[in-house]
């Protein structure tokens, strides 16, 4: 068994366990039934997901990764070839002019 994420917010958890249980991969909880509370200062605790099969492990981080980005991967920026605009790079359209990104540059 090995911990993979780990945050005061249960439901962000039972959201990722949801989605790797999903995906076939067991996992296990650790401090679901705590009170949320530490006695000593108050603080929140953390609720840990664990994925029961270390050789899941890297399949479920990049699940994880994934939901947390939104699927979304960063691109740098690209220069519009027709008016010379900086577009960001998740566009695949010129803001500006509406000039779609060439080929070469996917």
């Amino acid at each position: 068994m090995r911990e993979i994420f780990t945050d005061t917010d249960s439901a962000r958890v039972g959201l990722f366990q949801s989605l790797l249980e999903e995906a076939g991969i067991s996992t296990f909880l650790k401090n679901q039934y705590s009170n949320n509370m530490i006695a000593s200062g108050g603080r929140m605790s953390d609720v840990v997901l664990c994925v029961i099969n270390d050789h899941d492990y890297d399949a479920a981080l990049e699940i994880i990764k994934e939901a947390a980005t939104g699927g979304e991967e960063q691109t740098e920026e690209w220069i519009c070839s027709k008016c010379g605009e900086s577009v960001p790079g998740s566009f695949d359209l010129c803001w500006s002019c509406q000039e779609p990104i060439k080929a070469d540059l996917k």
